[in-house]
């Protein structure tokens, strides 16, 4: 594992969430390009990490961040089903991380 490599994924992951964390909060929306972003992040991310016994709790608790702020907000979100979906997505890569 090449250890820039891993901080310099995290660094982004950690942008770009953020960037999602505040459009769900203060517009009650999705920006797809974000989401977009952060999922080819979060790609790279666990190829990083295939084998690694390891995981960076920063990504994990991120993850667990979005995850619950986007499901605690579905219902007064502009489009709660697209929200709720999104949710599960990142759901589903924590589930990915975590197999590794």
């Amino acid at each position: 594992m090449n250890k820039l490599k891993v901080l310099e994924k995290q660094s982004e992951i950690t942008k770009f969430s953020q960037k999602i964390v505040v459009s769900v909060r203060t517009e009650k929306r999705l920006v797809s390009d974000d989401l977009i972003v952060l999922y080819q992040l979060l790609e790279e991310f666990i190829t990083l990490m295939k084998n690694e016994e390891f995981i960076p709790k920063k990504i994990v608790s991120r993850l667990l961040l979005l995850y619950g702020l986007m499901i605690g907000q579905a219902n007064h979100a502009l489009d709660p089903d697209l929200l709720r979906m999104e949710a599960k997505k990142i759901y589903n890569y924590l589930e990915r991380i975590s197999e590794y």
